[in-house]
Formats: C-alpha cells, structure tokens, sequence
C-alpha cells in the first residue's frame, strides 16, 4: 500500500504492518499495543514471507526474518499510527 513516505506491507484486512527489530519471543505482546501477525496453520514461505513458531504457540509471519505485527491504535486501512512509538518496532 502507498504510504506518504514508502510502500508498505498491509495484511488482508489492509491494515499497516510493522517488523520488529528483536526476538518475536521477547516482544512487547503483554503491553497490548502490538498483534503478532498469525499465520494459517497450512501457510507456505513465499519469497521474503516466512513464519516462525512462538513459544506462545503462535504461528507468526516474518518478513526478511522479522515478525510482523498490527498496532492496537491503527483502526482503519490508512492508519499508521505507530510509527514512531517505540523505536523496535518500524513500518
């Protein structure tokens, strides 16, 4: 999706996705700002899109072999409100 500054990578319901710079293991899921991108039980890599396993027992997409995430303050398709928040975390 264009953004004002890049592309950037959406999920199905084109909300902006983010990639963390750290282990997904050790994210800051508890805070409940960002969602782990899950990915289908049956997903298949696909070019840079891979997923790993969570010890939480998610299912996570990896873009380059970062986890991707949604941020809770991003309600509609054009919202990139994280950006900036945490500076692990970039679209």
């Amino acid at each position: 999706m264009p953004d004002a500054n890049a592309i950037v990578l959406v999920n199905y319901k084109n909300q902006t996705l983010y990639t963390f710079d750290g282990d997904p293991n050790r994210d800051q899921k508890s805070a409940g700002l960002w969602t782990p991108a899950a990915a289908p039980q049956f997903a298949d890599a696909v070019g840079d899109f891979n997923f790993i396993l969570r010890t939480d027992g998610i299912k996570q997409w990896t873009y380059k072999g970062k986890g991707l995430y949604t941020y809770a303050n991003d309600f509609s398709p054009d919202d990139a409100y994280g950006i900036g928040t945490d500076k692990q975390f970039k679209v």
